[in-house]
Protein backbone atom coordinates (compact mmCIF):
# COMPACT_ATOMS: atom_id res chain seq x y z
CA UNK A 1 0.00 0.00 0.00
CA UNK A 2 2.78 2.38 0.81
CA UNK A 3 4.74 1.77 -2.66
CA UNK A 4 1.22 2.72 -4.29
CA UNK A 5 0.77 5.95 -2.19
CA UNK A 6 4.09 6.82 -3.35
CA UNK A 7 3.45 6.63 -6.80
CA UNK A 8 0.40 7.88 -7.14
CA UNK A 9 1.50 11.15 -5.16
CA UNK A 10 4.55 11.40 -7.14
CA UNK A 11 2.10 11.22 -10.58
CA UNK A 12 2.10 13.95 -12.72
CA UNK A 13 -0.93 13.45 -15.63
CA UNK A 14 1.17 13.95 -19.06
CA UNK A 15 -0.45 16.66 -21.26
CA UNK A 16 -1.24 15.64 -24.74
CA UNK A 17 1.89 15.27 -26.33
CA UNK A 18 3.28 17.78 -28.73
CA UNK A 19 1.69 17.67 -32.08
CA UNK A 20 4.13 16.14 -34.88
CA UNK A 21 5.66 18.47 -37.52
CA UNK A 22 3.70 16.52 -39.90
CA UNK A 23 0.36 14.43 -39.56
CA UNK A 24 0.23 10.74 -40.08
CA UNK A 25 -1.85 9.77 -43.02
CA UNK A 26 -3.77 6.44 -42.59
CA UNK A 27 -6.85 5.00 -43.57
CA UNK A 28 -8.15 3.29 -40.07
CA UNK A 29 -7.91 3.97 -36.38
CA UNK A 30 -9.20 1.89 -33.44
CA UNK A 31 -9.94 3.92 -30.66
CA UNK A 32 -10.56 1.33 -27.69
CA UNK A 33 -12.83 2.52 -24.04
CA UNK A 34 -13.61 0.74 -21.01
CA UNK A 35 -14.09 1.54 -17.37
CA UNK A 36 -12.68 0.25 -14.13
CA UNK A 37 -13.80 0.04 -10.29
CA UNK A 38 -11.60 1.27 -7.87
CA UNK A 39 -12.02 0.88 -4.41
CA UNK A 40 -10.79 4.58 -3.02
CA UNK A 41 -9.48 5.47 0.69
CA UNK A 42 -12.90 7.50 1.03
CA UNK A 43 -14.33 3.95 1.06
CA UNK A 44 -16.42 4.96 -2.36
CA UNK A 45 -16.22 3.29 -5.62
CA UNK A 46 -14.72 5.40 -8.89
CA UNK A 47 -14.77 4.61 -12.29
CA UNK A 48 -11.88 6.05 -13.89
CA UNK A 49 -13.10 6.02 -18.09
CA UNK A 50 -9.67 4.57 -19.90
CA UNK A 51 -9.39 5.23 -23.72
CA UNK A 52 -6.95 3.67 -26.09
CA UNK A 53 -5.96 5.00 -29.44
CA UNK A 54 -4.08 3.01 -32.01
CA UNK A 55 -3.04 1.68 -36.18
CA UNK A 56 -4.11 -1.94 -35.50
CA UNK A 57 -1.70 -4.70 -34.09
CA UNK A 58 1.47 -5.85 -35.47
CA UNK A 59 2.75 -9.64 -34.48
CA UNK A 60 5.95 -9.47 -32.56
CA UNK A 61 6.20 -12.99 -31.90
CA UNK A 62 4.28 -16.50 -32.87
CA UNK A 63 0.87 -15.60 -31.38
CA UNK A 64 1.68 -12.19 -29.79
CA UNK A 65 0.88 -8.74 -30.77
CA UNK A 66 1.75 -5.40 -30.02
CA UNK A 67 -0.11 -2.25 -31.09
CA UNK A 68 0.80 0.15 -33.43
CA UNK A 69 1.03 3.87 -32.59
CA UNK A 70 -0.70 3.65 -29.02
CA UNK A 71 -1.62 6.53 -27.21
CA UNK A 72 -3.61 6.46 -23.60
CA UNK A 73 -5.77 8.65 -22.12
CA UNK A 74 -7.63 8.16 -18.67
CA UNK A 75 -8.88 9.93 -15.85
CA UNK A 76 -12.11 10.34 -13.34
CA UNK A 77 -14.49 12.24 -16.07
CA UNK A 78 -17.58 12.96 -14.40
CA UNK A 79 -18.65 14.76 -17.69
CA UNK A 80 -17.38 12.22 -20.26
CA UNK A 81 -17.71 15.02 -23.56
CA UNK A 82 -14.24 16.14 -21.58
CA UNK A 83 -12.74 12.82 -22.61
CA UNK A 84 -13.91 12.68 -26.04
CA UNK A 85 -12.97 15.93 -26.66
CA UNK A 86 -9.48 14.92 -25.35
CA UNK A 87 -9.61 11.76 -27.96
CA UNK A 88 -10.81 14.35 -30.94
CA UNK A 89 -8.25 16.74 -30.48
CA UNK A 90 -5.57 14.57 -30.43
CA UNK A 91 -6.53 12.75 -33.43
CA UNK A 92 -7.03 16.07 -34.94
CA UNK A 93 -3.29 17.17 -34.12
CA UNK A 94 -1.77 13.85 -34.98
CA UNK A 95 -3.59 12.46 -38.00
CA UNK A 96 -4.74 14.28 -41.31
CA UNK A 97 -8.95 12.83 -40.59
CA UNK A 98 -10.03 13.60 -44.20
CA UNK A 99 -7.55 10.86 -44.92
CA UNK A 100 -9.03 8.57 -42.09
CA UNK A 101 -12.18 6.51 -43.83
CA UNK A 102 -13.32 4.64 -40.71
CA UNK A 103 -12.78 5.10 -37.04
CA UNK A 104 -13.60 1.88 -35.15
CA UNK A 105 -14.41 2.49 -31.34
CA UNK A 106 -14.71 -0.60 -29.50
CA UNK A 107 -16.09 -0.99 -26.14
CA UNK A 108 -18.54 -3.16 -23.72
CA UNK A 109 -21.76 -0.96 -25.45
CA UNK A 110 -22.05 1.52 -22.06
CA UNK A 111 -23.42 4.95 -23.27
CA UNK A 112 -20.72 7.11 -22.40
CA UNK A 113 -18.65 4.71 -24.65
CA UNK A 114 -21.32 4.89 -27.32
CA UNK A 115 -21.29 8.73 -26.90
CA UNK A 116 -17.71 8.48 -28.29
CA UNK A 117 -19.58 8.11 -31.82
CA UNK A 118 -20.90 11.42 -31.39
CA UNK A 119 -17.26 12.81 -31.75
CA UNK A 120 -15.07 10.80 -34.25
CA UNK A 121 -15.73 11.28 -37.95
CA UNK A 122 -16.65 8.28 -40.06
CA UNK A 123 -16.36 6.10 -36.43
CA UNK A 124 -18.44 3.09 -35.92
CA UNK A 125 -19.11 0.93 -33.17
CA UNK A 126 -17.71 -2.55 -32.62
CA UNK A 127 -18.37 -4.62 -29.67
CA UNK A 128 -15.88 -5.55 -27.23
CA UNK A 129 -15.39 -9.51 -28.07
CA UNK A 130 -13.86 -9.82 -24.18
CA UNK A 131 -17.36 -8.88 -22.89
CA UNK A 132 -19.05 -10.51 -25.67
CA UNK A 133 -17.32 -14.25 -24.66
CA UNK A 134 -18.68 -13.58 -20.85
CA UNK A 135 -21.98 -13.24 -22.37
CA UNK A 136 -21.76 -16.07 -24.88
CA UNK A 137 -20.17 -18.69 -22.20
CA UNK A 138 -22.81 -17.42 -19.72
CA UNK A 139 -25.77 -17.86 -22.23
CA UNK A 140 -24.16 -21.05 -23.35
CA UNK A 141 -22.17 -22.77 -20.65
CA UNK A 142 -20.98 -26.15 -21.52
CA UNK A 143 -22.61 -26.20 -24.88
CA UNK A 144 -19.28 -26.47 -26.83
CA UNK A 145 -20.82 -27.21 -30.39
CA UNK A 146 -23.35 -24.12 -30.03
CA UNK A 147 -20.82 -21.61 -28.81
CA UNK A 148 -18.19 -22.80 -31.70
CA UNK A 149 -21.23 -22.78 -34.06
CA UNK A 150 -21.90 -18.65 -32.63
CA UNK A 151 -18.35 -17.41 -33.35
CA UNK A 152 -18.13 -18.56 -37.12
CA UNK A 153 -21.28 -17.26 -37.51
CA UNK A 154 -20.37 -14.12 -36.13
CA UNK A 155 -17.07 -14.16 -37.79
CA UNK A 156 -19.20 -14.66 -41.09
CA UNK A 157 -21.28 -11.31 -40.07
CA UNK A 158 -24.71 -14.02 -40.29
CA UNK A 159 -26.52 -12.27 -37.56
CA UNK A 160 -29.35 -14.75 -38.55
CA UNK A 161 -27.93 -17.71 -37.35
CA UNK A 162 -26.14 -16.42 -34.46
CA UNK A 163 -30.22 -15.50 -33.61
CA UNK A 164 -31.10 -19.07 -34.45
CA UNK A 165 -28.55 -20.97 -32.14
CA UNK A 166 -29.48 -18.14 -29.33
CA UNK A 167 -33.02 -18.71 -29.87
CA UNK A 168 -32.58 -22.42 -29.30
CA UNK A 169 -30.41 -22.27 -26.08
CA UNK A 170 -32.91 -20.58 -24.91
CA UNK A 171 -35.48 -22.93 -25.70
CA UNK A 172 -33.34 -25.68 -23.90
CA UNK A 173 -32.28 -23.74 -20.84
CA UNK A 174 -33.30 -25.80 -18.22
CA UNK A 175 -33.19 -22.84 -15.02
CA UNK A 176 -34.30 -19.49 -14.92
CA UNK A 177 -30.93 -18.22 -14.46
CA UNK A 178 -29.89 -19.64 -17.93
CA UNK A 179 -32.61 -18.25 -19.45
CA UNK A 180 -32.08 -14.93 -18.56
CA UNK A 181 -28.15 -15.40 -19.50
CA UNK A 182 -29.40 -16.37 -22.83
CA UNK A 183 -31.63 -13.08 -23.02
CA UNK A 184 -29.04 -10.78 -22.04
CA UNK A 185 -26.35 -12.08 -24.08
CA UNK A 186 -29.39 -11.81 -27.48
CA UNK A 187 -29.99 -8.08 -25.93
CA UNK A 188 -25.75 -7.05 -26.08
Amino acid sequence: GEAVKKVVHNFTPAELPEPPKEKRRVKVLYVEADEDHVAGQDKKSHLPRLVYIHEGKEEVGKGRFKLKRPYYLGGLYPDTDELWLNVLTYLEEHYELHDVERIYLCGDGDEWIKKGLEFLPRSVFVLDLFHLDEYLVAALGNNKEAYQEIWVALSRGDRVRVEKVLKEAARRAETAVRKNAVRDCRRY
